[in-house]
């Protein structure tokens, strides 16, 4: 008699305990840090697969905003300007098309729009501002297409930078989403300056002035958000401060950018619209 009592009380106090235990999971899920929810996964192994999942995504979506601060000293004389950048672009990555939206609005002077659309085996269109539709072809268009691929390497270059960093990250994990943020180290600033005057250094023409060293990044701090369940991307964003030329001709560039991604693999076609279509025949 008493032994089945305890073996009943034991039972009972188990399935209290166990329903008690899932109650609270379910609500630490929502609120603890990564280190407690149900993936367990670490900082790298997060960007890792984002990483992946980007790269095998087929197509996206991508709105980005862009604040800029340039100071500019020539001859002695400061003076500052302010810009801001709104983007909005399609991507399919294979073959490579993209449709792009840009408003850019400089203080005292014209906001300024800015549209592109790329077809392989139709060409390239830009239009700025008020002047129509123009056809880009040959040295142009080529060279078009290398900057304008960079701009998804980005991405892909900071996805490898966070991950080479991942013991200074900062992980921390929001609603359904994971978040991290890293203030680079100034050995990895000294290597972007390194990269990118060796860059500039190879691009340098019989006519232009050397470059060389003349770029150089004061400080740089990197947002990134992913989608906890799917492991795509969602938010990168990037503050810098980057000091380029010196002396009497030193350019002082604050920025702030942030990209929102959106939409994967729902873009099966960029369809060109009616103007762009009579100038492409």
């Amino acid at each position: 008699m008493n032994k089945r009592y305890f073996k009943g009380l034991i039972l009972w106090m188990v399935l209290v305990l166990t329903a008690c235990g899932a109650g609270e999971s379910a609500t630490d899920h929502e609120e603890a840090g990564p280190s407690e929810s149900r993936t367990l996964l670490t900082a790298g192994e997060v960007i890792r697969q984002v990483a992946d999942t980007f790269e095998e995504a087929v197509s996206y979506s991508v709105k980005g905003e862009t604040q800029q601060e340039l100071e500019r000293t020539l001859n002695g004389e400061v003076s500052i300007m302010k810009s801001e950048m709104i983007t909005e672009a399609q991507w399919i990555k294979q073959p490579l098309q993209y449709h792009l939206l840009g408003e850019i609005k400089t203080e005292g002077m014209q906001p300024m729009t800015i549209e592109e659309y790329f077809i392989p085996g139709t060409g390239r269109f830009s239009s700025i501002g008020e002047n129509g539709w123009v056809k880009l072809a040959g040295e142009e268009l080529d060279g078009e297409i290398i900057d304008i691929q960079m701009y998804s390497q980005n991405l892909e270059e900071l996805l490898d930078m966070l991950e080479r960093l991942q013991g200074d990250v900062l992980f921390t994990q929001e609603g359904n989403y994971y978040v991290m943020t890293l203030e680079l180290p100034e050995e990895e600033l000294v290597r972007i300056d390194e990269m990118t005057n060796a860059g500039l250094e190879a691009n340098e023409s019989s006519n232009a002035p050397s470059l060389t060293a003349a770029y150089s990044v004061k400080k740089m701090k990197v947002g990134f958000k992913a989608n906890k369940d799917s492991l795509l991307p969602h938010e990168l964003s990037m503050e810098s401060e980057t000091e380029i030329g010196e002396g009497e001709n030193l350019m002082v560039q604050r920025k702030i950018d942030r990209s929102t991604f959106f939409n994967f693999n729902g873009i099966e076609a960029i369809e060109l619209p009616p103007e762009v279509i009579e100038i492409a025949r």
